[in-house]
C-alpha cells in the first residue's frame, strides 16, 4: 500500500525554559537544535512542513535549507494549536508530527512509523522504556480532530479516545524519549 505522507515539524514554541532560542542552540557535530531534529524527519518523508511561530527568520532560513514548506502559525496557542495549524494548510493520507526540541531521535524510529502507516494503522507510536515517545503518526481518518485541536495537550487526547487503534513498537531509542526544555537536557 502506498500513502501520499506527510512530516509536520512543530518549531513555533517559546522556549521559555530555556532561556534562548533553544531551537537555534548548536549540538556539538554543529547542528542547531531544530536543524538536526528536521534532517531526520526529512530523511524518512519527502513532503515536509514546519509550523513556525512569526519572530523565528534565522530558523526558518535554515528549514528552508533543508526543503521544509514553512506554515507561520499565528495563533500559537500552544502545541495543539501548532498541530491543527499544520494539519489544516496540508493534504495527506497520514502525518508523521515531530517534535523540532527532539534531535536525537534515530532515523530508524521514524522510518518504523512511516512504514507501519503504510501498511494501514491509524495511529503509530514509538515506545522505549514503557513510556510512549514521538514522533507519532496519525492517518487521515483523524484529520478533523487534529485540526480542531487548540490548547497546550498536543494530541495527546486522540490517542487516549482511540487507545485500540494505536499500534506501537518498542525500540531502544531514547531520543524518542528526550525533548529539550532546559540547558540541563542536553546530556550527550
Amino acid at each position: 500500500m502506498s500513502i501520499d505522507l506527510c512530516g509536520v515539524l512543530l518549531a513555533a514554541g517559546s522556549s521559555s525554559r530555556f532561556g534562548s532560542k533553544k531551537l537555534l542552540h548548536p549540538l556539538p557535530d554543529g547542528d542547531f537544535i531544530g536543524v538536526a531534529s528536521a534532517k531526520h524527519l526529512k530523511r524518512v518523508v519527502r513532503n515536509c512542513v514546519a509550523v513556525v511561530s512569526n519572530d523565528t527568520g534565522v530558523l526558518a532560513e535554515h528549514l528552508t535549507k533543508q526543503g521544509y514548506t514553512l506554515i507561520v502559525n499565528k495563533n500559537n496557542s500552544g502545541i495543539g494549536s501548532s498541530i491543527a495549524c499544520g494539519i489544516k494548510q496540508t493534504e495527506a493520507d497520514a502525518w508523521i508530527i515531530m517534535l523540532a526540541d527532539m534531535p536525537f531521535i534515530r532515523y530508524e524510529t521514524i522510518h518504523q512509523i512511516a512504514h507501519l502507516l503504510h501498511l494501514g494503522n491509524r495511529i503509530v507510536s514509538p515506545y522505549c522504556k514503557n513510556r510512549r515517545g514521538h514522533p507519532v503518526g496519525f492517518s487521515r481518518y483523524y484529520r478533523e480532530e487534529l485540526i480542531s485541536l487548540n490548547s497546550d495537550q498536543g494530541a495527546k487526547s486522540i490517542i487516549e479516545k482511540y487507545q485500540q487503534d494505536l499500534v506501537s513498537f518498542n525500540t531502544t531509542d531514547n531520543g524518542c524519549l528526550q525533548d529539550i526544555d532546559t540547558l540541563e537536557d542536553l546530556h550527550y
